[in-house]
């Protein structure tokens, strides 16, 4: 049987609320939530499972990553503050050099060399030297919603309708 991976919520605004309430309720078979980490001052502090709306979790909401290390190791940090790379970029800094595993939702991440090459290469350089992975997930709901609906399309002789749900 494989170990489970320990892992930290980090950022708990709609998105990550609902990440970790999927890791809890979901995953927890293979991923064990540890720690939890927001700057929101009314968010620091309480327990993860009033925010996300469950029972309580055990795991209360920290405002510094290295004050959930200091109680667990930890493997994989799921980030979910914001889309943008020069927003986040002090962030996944930190956390690489914590020899922090992360994937995160940052929209801008998916392909930062888009956009920010720059900033692209010194997270992928610092990743490589700290021996971390660093995974962008996010996709902007512009593309899924508007852009991909209309390509898809694109092959069909006669679209009479069709419908997009944001959940």
């Amino acid at each position: 049987m494989k170990k489970k991976i320990n892992a930290v919520q980090f950022g708990l605004g709609p998105i990550g609320q609902l990440c970790a309430k999927t890791i809890i309720e979901k995953h927890s078979d293979k991923i064990n939530l540890v720690g939890a980490v927001d700057i929101n001052p009314s968010k620091v502090g309480k327990d993860v499972g009033e925010l996300i709306g469950i029972n309580s979790t055990g795991i209360i909401v920290e405002n510094d990553i290295k004050k959930v290390l200091k109680k667990h190791k930890v493997d994989l940090v799921f980030h979910t503050t914001t889309s943008f790379m020069e927003e986040v970029k002090d962030q996944l800094t930190e956390l690489i050099k914590l020899k922090l595993n992360v994937v995160s939702s940052t929209e801008e991440l998916f392909f930062p060399w888009f956009r920010n090459r720059e900033i692209a290469r010194e997270i992928d350089l610092l990743a490589k030297k700290f021996k971390v992975r660093v995974l962008g997930t996010g996709v902007n709901p512009g593309f899924v919603m508007d852009v991909l609906p209309a390509v898809l399309t694109q092959v069909c002789t006669n679209v009479k309708k069709v419908k997009v749900e944001r959940v």
